[in-house]
């Protein structure tokens, strides 16, 4: 919130408010005919899914962006997030993008590096975390055991109570895909 109004912190790639061209930073005034200030996000939230509870629905969103006012029609859709994205960019060169992290993101970067290292060697990659809003801390930290030297502090918490004070490592098993004991061609492990 920002000003009594909704602040965009990132739009999710391939949604409407990302096709529609809503950007981190804009600020959201009017849901259809209802003005957000003074609402509570969660308010917010409740009265932009109850305008529209069917997935083919048209909002139309007033927005604010550098002292400009605009109205962006969004169609809703059935928002189906892939965190993790990939390509060879030219020969020997990856780009993997993770645009949020998830309980499977590091299985799915799991996935998309055995897929690159499939197409031949890989010289350098780039990490494309532009626009992420972050996510769940474990997916966080095991996508940064990835890329780290094992037992590296990756992020550690601090808080009154103790179990508020943790510490975590990067570790080969956080981004291996523990579960299923299944690691890929970058796994230091093999």
């Amino acid at each position: 919130m920002e000003d009594g109004f909704v602040k965009v912190i990132s739009p999710i790639e391939d949604t409407p408010a990302f096709r529609a061209g809503v950007k981190p930073g804009d600020l959201i005034v009017k849901l259809d005919d209802t003005p957000v200030k003074g609402m509570s996000l969660n308010d917010a939230v409740k009265t932009h899914a109850r305008q529209a509870e069917h997935p083919d629905h048209s909002d139309d969103l007033a927005q604010g962006r550098e002292r400009s006012r605009s109205i962006v029609t969004l169609t809703r859709a059935v928002i189906r997030v892939q965190s993790v994205k990939s390509k060879m960019i030219e020969p020997g060169y990856a780009w993997i993008r993770v645009s949020q992290f998830q309980e499977a993101t590091a299985e799915h970067l799991v996935k998309h590096l055995d897929g690159l290292f499939k197409q031949g060697q890989v010289k350098g990659l780039v990490l494309d975390l532009r626009n992420d809003p972050g996510g769940l801390l474990h997916g966080a930290v095991a996508i940064s055991s990835a890329f780290l030297p094992q037992k590296s502090l990756v992020v550690s918490t601090d808080g009154r109570a103790e179990d508020a004070r943790k510490k975590f490592y990067a570790s080969p098993e956080d981004y291996c895909a523990a579960r299923r004991r299944r690691c890929c061609a970058a796994c230091p492990r093999r």
